[in-house]
């Protein structure tokens, strides 16, 4: 109809009429929307760059659009801000940072570990407790209840109160800590962490500080898994990783291959992927925190 019917006149002004105020200021301006808006700018302009290249299938970029195009409803950014608010705040939070990640995830690469850190900046319950020693850890993968009796610990569902979702989880539980030079990490399964990460492809460790790294492991209940750590897609050549998986999955990283000094932060998450889909992700909302120690940490801990 318009082709056979071009239009004849312009409108020289056109009013924001909206139904809220007359105005996008639900939508756009606080500090969370901006955010948000960000995120969805550089998880477009990477689906562009990626279809431009040509390596990608139809199906698949079908796909990472129709994630993108849910991403792009407007409400989505109803709940960001101050203006309205709700018990599910946190989750239409998560919800949408997910979409984003399955853009990246449909096309083969790692998300940015910004997509990871929450948006919502209301208050948040503890999740987990915090390491109060120094481990002494022998990175076998067997059960050894003494070497991680001071580790920080994260069940898997903590976040989500009293209706926990742990028997729909494949990492159970996480154990965190550090000695003065590594940082140290368990997960349990149900019962064999090896029988039950078989299916697995990658295991991805991704740290919201410090900002930028990850650590992939590939295969990680194989014989022989491939453990690279990267930092902005990068390998970091030379990084001492130990890593040993049986009734439990240990693994340890030296601080200095994470440009970590005494006292800086430490905001890590657990996420395991089958078939390049996401299965799990400890915690399922937010991150484990901690500080790299210094030399008088226990000293800190005990007068504290």
């Amino acid at each position: 109809f318009i082709e056979k019917n071009p239009a004849t006149d312009r409108i020289g002004q056109l009013f924001a009429g909206s139904w809220i105020s007359h105005n996008f200021a639900i939508w756009i301006g606080h500090p969370e929307d901006n955010q948000a808006w960000d995120l969805l700018h550089q998880t477009r302009l990477f689906l562009q760059e990626e279809q431009a290249r040509g390596r990608h299938s139809q199906t698949e970029l079908d796909q990472a659009w129709q994630e993108m195009f849910i991403a792009e409803g407007s409400d989505w950014f109803w709940w960001f801000g101050d203006d309205h608010s709700s018990e599910q705040d946190g989750l239409f939070d998560q919800l949408f940072r997910k979409h984003l990640q399955n853009v990246y995830t449909i096309l083969g690469a790692p998300f940015p570990t910004t997509l990871s850190r929450p948006i919502s900046r209301l208050e948040r319950r503890v999740i987990h407790t915090i390491p109060k020693g120094f481990l002494n850890v022998k990175v076998d993968g067997r059960r050894t209840y003494f070497e991680w009796l001071d580790a920080g610990h994260y069940v898997s569902g903590n976040e989500r109160g009293t209706m926990t979702l742990v028997a729909e989880s494949l990492i159970r539980e996480v154990y965190f800590g550090f000695d003065l030079k590594r940082l140290m990490l368990r997960i349990d399964a149900s019962v064999s962490a090896r029988r039950e990460l078989a299916h697995l492809d990658e295991l991805r460790i991704g740290f919201l500080e410090p900002e930028g790294f990850y650590l992939r492991i590939m295969n990680p209940a194989g014989k022989q898994p491939d453990i690279q750590l990267f930092r902005n897609n990068e390998p970091i050549r030379g990084a001492v990783i130990e890593y040993a998986i049986d009734s439990i999955l240990e693994l340890t990283i030296r601080f200095e291959d994470l440009g970590l000094k005494p006292d800086d932060q430490i905001q890590l998450f657990i996420e395991a992927f089958a078939e390049r889909n996401s299965v799990d992700r400890a915690p399922r909302e937010g991150s484990l925190e901690t500080t790299a120690p210094s030399s008088d940490f226990e000293q800190v801990m005990w007068q504290a």
